[in-house]
């Protein structure tokens, strides 16, 4: 979840997780419409964690293991040639500052980064920043961060204004002026990476929201058209059971700055540990086995069809639906809390919906029915 995110204070302690299912304190069953990803507890990634942890769990970051090994090849062999060398992470989070650090590695004399106007980049520091380019005052000043906002739309920055950045970064999905989550248009996208080749300035596409299917797409990105001269991955290919991330960059670029630095080398104390490289090759072949992106393409597709009056747009299982006029934003994630369904904040009048790929028919149904009562109570009263 990005930085302004945020789950309803009423939620609780979760006592247990089964595919989109959670189990509160008070035995409560929560419809999970707010997690995304694959799902909790899936038995053929948890059954694979618990057999490595059963030999290594963790490990420093400068020791090699063959999870770790194999993940990073599994992966590169799955993105363009241009991204094939990964340096693994404890999140998405950690891995989009991992980015910048080599970003800034190539570029140090630098210190201003280029964004895409409502990309989301995560809870961390240079994340925050990004996201809210007029806020974080005195965190960018102690960063020494200055930032130049790339508009949607409109006119781009010239080379000169950009050759001035040491990175440019974006999200496969923007948040638009309603707060509702769209592709970035390709054409556009397009324009923009042209624009950074030629002002050399590294591409950075910040995907762990969108990994593993959740936008349609196996890994998000791949929506525009554009390879990114560094792709982070994050978010579901923990599996739903143990955090990880990582970032993908060419050879080229990656022995600039760290020369033949093993994948594990930058990263956090534990990045890269065999536990979780375990449960993200787990959560990759379950993800390729279930067809993970045309299943998220069913459930946008059944959330479309059950509130057609609601819904203003739909990217793969990502679903936004319009507030009725009138109705309580800041309440409304306790309000169906209470009525047993999860959701994350309203962005100003758009509840976006965030269904795991684990999530079942009859369930979104479920979860579906109870948000058009509470949307058309309110209009009927």
């Amino acid at each position: 979840m990005t930085a302004r995110d945020a789950l309803p204070a009423a939620l609780g302690q979760i006592l247990s997780a089964e595919g989109a299912i959670l189990t509160d304190a008070g035995g409560r069953r929560i419809i999970d419409l707010a997690s995304g990803g694959l799902g909790f507890g899936l038995p053929d990634i948890i059954g694979k964690v618990r057999e490595q942890a059963a030999v290594m769990g963790l490990s420093n970051r400068v020791m090699m293991s063959s999870p770790l090994l194999t993940l990073c090849r599994e992966l590169a062999g799955m993105l363009p040639p241009t991204l094939s060398n990964a340096y693994v992470c404890s999140s998405g989070d950690e891995a989009f500052e991992g980015a910048l650090k080599l970003c800034k590695g190539l570029r140090p004399q630098l210190r201003r980064l280029a964004h895409i106007r409502g990309s989301e980049f995560g809870s961390l520091s240079y994340g925050r920043c990004l996201e809210e380019p007029e806020g974080y005052g005195q965190l960018r000043r102690f960063l020494g961060l200055e930032t130049l906002t790339v508009e949607r739309d409109g006119a781009l920055p010239s080379i000169a204004e950009l050759a001035q950045c040491y990175a440019l970064c974006y999200s496969p999905l923007v948040r638009d002026s309603d707060g509702s989550l769209a592709a970035l248009a390709p054409e556009r996208l397009l324009a923009i990476a042209a624009l950074a080749r030629s002002a050399g300035v590294p591409l950075v596409c910040q995907a762990s929201e969108t990994c593993l299917g959740a936008a349609g797409t196996m890994f998000g990105h791949e929506l525009s058209g554009v390879a990114p001269d560094i792709l982070v991955l994050g978010g579901a290919l923990g599996g739903g059971a143990v955090p990880i991330g990582c970032y993908f960059t060419s050879a080229e670029r990656a022995y600039q700055v760290y020369g033949c630095s093993s994948p594990a080398k930058h990263g956090s104390t534990t990045g890269g540990n065999p536990l979780s490289c375990t449960a993200a090759l787990a959560a990759l072949e379950h993800a390729a086995r279930h067809k993970a992106p045309e299943r998220f393409q069913a459930l946008g597709k059944q959330i479309s069809g059950a509130l057609p009056e609601y819904v203003s747009g739909v990217v793969g299982g990502i679903a936004n639906l319009r507030l009725p006029d009138g109705l309580d934003a800041a309440g409304l994630p306790d309000r169906l809390l209470a009525a047993g369904v999860l959701t994350r904040a309203p962005r100003g009048r758009t509840l976006t919906l965030h269904p795991s790929a684990a999530t079942r028919p009859q369930a979104l149904d479920a979860a579906l029915d109870i948000i058009r009562r509470t949307f058309d109570d309110h209009r009927r009263h």
